[in-house]
């Protein structure tokens, strides 16, 4: 009944391709002389159709009775009962698919050389073997989830567009050892697959190999890679090297190389422009070099290979994006690099030095969590577009950056516990002149640091935060002339220790800031002496004021200098004084003072009430 059956699905299979047109007798169809008449031939089905519970016998037989030159396509799907193909007499096809068939133990084509559209073989449960010796052209071959597959001969490939082997849990060996070209391969999850021939590789799109049993992924002859390489998940891979590979397409290609767990080497010889570049999670990884790199054309991902100590990239010169994190490296040195976009170098516990002395320009610096390193400096740097964040570096002593000019976002520098010294000298400007961004000038938690130094600071365009610098005992900007835009929300001084804050040249601090407010236990002189323009301004420390001076001071709301330390006699009959001065005269002012009033300083405290202000001393 199942060859019946068979027959019937082949029969009608030829009906649907063979013309059924023109007129029986001699020389005609079906006559003597005639296409299946006397004499005549069969030129076989298009198509070739097993399935259900053919057997070896009747496989042999259908083919014998059915293939011919028009056959194109072999489809060999859901059998239950067959367990060899052996077609010794096809040498082309269009199309090859084999799948789900569970008692098929063997495919052998050993004289197939051809095939003109994708060979597609998976989820065959006992499949063992696969014979395409002779094939040497196809578009695609897909080989998965094939659970007992041991053995594939494809050694004759030369030509092919795509391979992929996925999910056959036996497969030990792969062999190409003619395939020169190859526009993408693709080998996952093949945990036992330990020899792979690549050797005449020379040209690809891109390759992919994951979580596979190879020691040593190695392509002596790739020159050009156009797409991606991507290596990842495969434990026992010890070495990767791709000596001849140069740059291959407009803007590099991709390479992946992560979670390779024993991956001890990488070796990229003459690669001289690349995309994307990322080594990551490669906890053995102690070598890596790509000596001829120029180019990084989008971002380099170095990161947790624990470890890699050094690595060197000496002829880089350009590259968007750089972020090594997670290391035991101990030092960084892109002394060749001039473009970059953004730089981060986070939690890389054995770094003791950065070098960056070619870099003029960048968009975005985060530096923070690297225990031991001691020193950063960029010696070229002469301006930063976005922000500058260097921060929890516990070992970090000096910062310089004596070339930056500009600031245009925030400028963050905290939380370094052994920093002490802190130099901007060329710095003119932080947070740049777009209205809508939210940028701060913010120097916190800095154990140990005992100076400022931004001598040629002029404009803060945001917020202005120095706070929790246990040694800073002096504040000067002696060049500052304004603070805030319409977005910032601070001005804060705090928890210092601190005894003096000059600000000699300051006159605006932007409204939109509610108040200049200074908390210092131990702070005795103040200076804004042209401060104009400000919201509220709030001292507030334990020791006793000695020297206030804020005489331009004219359009604000309040100023409070009720402090519990309050003001030396002469400071309170200076600040009074000093109001009572401003021409025009002030109006509609609130002023709280600590202190004691002398006999001048209740006259001039009289003028101020008299003009319509605010007066509360005690």
């Amino acid at each position: 009944m199942k060859y019946i059956f068979l027959r019937f699905l082949l029969i009608t299979l030829a009906i649907t391709v063979l013309s059924c047109e023109g007129e029986d007798g001699m020389d005609g169809i079906n006559g003597e002389d005639g296409v299946d008449g006397v004499n005549g031939s069969n030129d076989g089905l298009e198509f070739l159709v097993f399935a259900g519970d053919v057997t070896n016998e009747e496989a042999t037989q259908i083919i014998a009775e059915n293939f011919g030159k028009n056959t194109h396509t072999l489809l060999v799907i859901n059998t239950t009962e067959l367990t060899s193909l052996e077609l010794p007499d096809i040498t082309s096809l269009v199309r090859l698919e084999v799948k789900d068939n569970k008692t098929l133990q063997s495919i052998a084509i050993p004289n197939l050389t051809s095939v003109t559209q994708d060979i597609d073989i998976y989820s065959n449960d006992v499949l063992a073997s696969i014979n395409l010796e002779a094939l040497s052209n196809v578009s695609r071959i897909d080989i998965e989830n094939n659970a007992t597959l041991t053995n594939v001969n494809l050694n004759a490939l030369s030509g092919i567009s795509g391979i992929q082997f996925r999910g056959n849990q036996l497969l030990e060996t792969l062999a190409f050892p003619v395939l020169k070209e190859i526009n993408f391969l693709r080998l996952r999850s093949l945990p036992n697959l330990s020899n792979l021939d690549l050797n005449t590789l020379e040209t690809a799109g891109s390759i992919s190999l994951t979580s596979t049993k190879m020691s040593s992924f190695i392509l002596p002859k790739l020159t050009t890679l156009s797409s991606s390489l991507s290596l990842s998940s495969n434990e026992d891979m010890i070495s990767v090297a791709i000596p001849l590979l140069a740059n291959s397409s407009e803007d590099g290609a991709d390479i992946s190389i992560q979670s390779n767990t024993n991956l001890t080497t990488i070796n990229l010889g003459n690669l001289d422009k690349i995309e994307r570049f990322t080594i990551s999670n490669n906890q053995n990884l102690s070598l890596f070099e790509a000596n001829e790199l120029v180019a990084i054309t989008n971002r380099f991902t170095l990161s947790n290979n624990e470890n890699l100590s050094s690595f060197s990239l000496p002829k880089l010169v350009s590259i968007p994006s750089l972020t090594i994190s997670q290391s035991n490296l101990l030092n960084i040195n892109f002394d060749a690099l001039q473009e970059i976009s953004f730089i981060s170098i986070e939690e890389n516990e054995k770094l003791e030095a950065l070098g960056f002395s070619s870099l003029t320009k960048i968009d975005r610096i985060t530096i923070s969590e690297n225990k031991i390193v001691s020193s950063i400096s960029f010696d070229a740097l002469e301006t930063i577009e976005g922000s500058l964040t260097i921060s929890d570096n516990e070992n970090l002593k000096t910062i310089i950056f004596p070339n930056l000019t500009s600031i245009n976002n925030s400028l963050s520098i905290g939380l370094n516990t052994a920093l002490e010294t802190l130099s901007f000298p060329l710095l003119s400007s932080t947070g740049g002149d777009n209205p809508e961004i939210r940028s701060s000038f913010s120097v916190f938690s800095n154990t140990l640091l005992n100076n400022l130094d931004f001598p040629n600071l002029v404009t803060v365009n945001g917020s202005f935060v120095v706070s929790s610098n246990n040694a800073l005992s002096t504040i000067v900007f002696p060049l500052l002339t304004s603070v805030g835009n319409d977005i910032a929300n601070s001005f804060i001084i705090s928890d210092n220790t601190v005894t003096s804050i000059t600000f000699p040249n300051l006159e605006l601090v932007n409204k939109n800031i509610r108040e200049i407010s200074i908390r210092e236990n131990v702070l005795e002189m103040l200076n804004f002496t042209k401060l104009v323009t400000f919201n509220i301004l709030d001292v507030d420390s334990t020791a006793i004021l000695t020297s206030v001076n804020i005489s331009s001071a004219q359009d604000f709301f309040r100023l409070e200098l009720d402090s519990p330390g309050s003001l030396s006699n002469a400071a309170v009959e200076s600040v009074l004084n000093q109001l009572v001065s401003i021409t025009p005269a002030i109006t509609g002012k609130s002023i709280r003072i600590k202190g004691v009033l002398s006999a001048q300083a209740i006259t001039d405290r009289d003028t101020l009430v008299a003009n319509g202000n605010s007066i509360s001393i005690r």
